[in-house]
């Protein structure tokens, strides 16, 4: 019989696949979002708002998708069926020009892709190894599509990079659906846990925690500025550059800096408070969008992007899970988690 120290060991390849293609899907279809819909000949303003629309789409879907991770125990049904919906809304996004269309598959896509990852960053937590070590992999993998993107989109075909999505995404659960070691994933739930465990019940708990609530606005005002950070610094870099490909190295290189700081994190998440590296996360965009704004070398843009940019979208991530996890109970830690998520896409 096998061991299960050998099989936590031999299931370290799939969590890996699951975090590396989860995030070179996400990276394909979103890290050049911004230049494909303005190649289509779509303006600022319908940009904003096709780009908007998956917070506005989280807003109905995430708490309740929450809820119905925290309520059942095939997880792995519910993101197989989540992931499947968002490749279909991204195939049909490529195939339409219309600004109405537009708005309603992105919605759709990124509203289920969203879903999906506060469960798979609380099952990462579950597992058997440190979470540096797993969530590495979803920083080499988003780089790697930023520059695969870039070039895709300046030397095959645009579209292209939506058939990338649907093959990430379907390499990522099945990386998810093998691993059979983590506990959260399989914790069993007593009957009466099940009863009490209704949506109503869930929310009335959250609500009631002061704290909880102050981190959900932190998070919005957050995230508010690093959606625009997000959505048009891509823009911008094209601007300056003058090639999408290089667009797309620039933003490679600023992921990979992501990747001494998650395997340094078990160094100093512990060590700070969650205040202090709030602190420092807001500090961060500042001096960004100050650069941004202000600096006309674009060499002094790029070195900002490669230092800041992904240093802060990770560390807000693992600040998230530090303090919602210490904040609520497990039992409603998914919908805590989810609703967080909404409070970012809607800022």
């Amino acid at each position: 019989m096998m061991s299960g120290q050998t099989m936590n060991k031999r299931s370290y390849p799939q969590y890996a696949a699951m975090y590396f293609f989860y995030f070179f899907g996400m990276a394909s279809y979103v890290s050049i979002l911004s230049i494909y819909l303005r190649g289509i000949g779509k303006s600022a303003s319908d940009v904003s708002l096709i780009v908007s629309a998956s917070g506005i789409f989280t807003i109905a879907s995430q708490p309740f998708i929450g809820a119905m991770f925290d309520r059942t125990r095939n997880r792995r049904l519910l993101c197989a069926e989540l992931l499947g919906f968002s490749c279909l809304a991204a195939v049909l996004f490529s195939l339409t020009e219309r600004t109405l269309f537009l708005f309603l598959l992105n919605g759709c896509a990124l509203a289920a892709l969203n879903s999906v990852n506060p469960i798979w960053e609380r099952f990462a937590t579950g597992s058997p190894y440190r979470y540096g070590t797993i969530r590495i992999w979803g920083a080499i993998g988003y780089a790697a599509a930023a520059q695969l993107a870039a070039v895709v989109y300046e030397h095959v075909s645009p579209r292209m990079n939506f058939c990338i999505y649907v093959f990430g995404l379907i390499f990522a659960l099945a990386g998810f659906c093998s691993i059979r070691d983590n506990s959260f994933s399989e914790k069993p739930q007593e009957k009466s846990d099940v009863r009490a465990a209704s949506m109503a019940d869930i929310f009335s708990v959250l609500l009631k925690n002061k704290g909880y609530l102050l981190f959900v606005i932190i998070s919005f005002l957050f995230s508010g500025a690093a959606g625009a950070n997000n959505t048009y610094l891509p823009l911008l870099l094209n601007d300056k550059l003058g090639s999408v490909s290089l667009t797309g190295t620039v933003l490679f290189l600023g992921t990979l800096t992501e990747i001494p700081l998650i395997l340094s994190s078990n160094r100093f998440m512990d060590r700070f408070s969650g205040k202090f590296l709030l602190s420092a996360n807001f500090l961060l965009l500042a001096v960004e969008f100050a650069v941004y704004s202000f600096c006309p070398l674009t060499a002094g843009v790029c070195l900002v992007v490669f230092l800041c940019k992904s240093t802060a979208t990770m560390l807000f991530i693992m600040v998230t899970l530090k303090v919602v996890l210490s904040l609520v109970s497990e039992d409603v830690s998914a919908t805590a988690l989810s609703v967080v998520n909404t409070a970012k896409q809607v800022g």
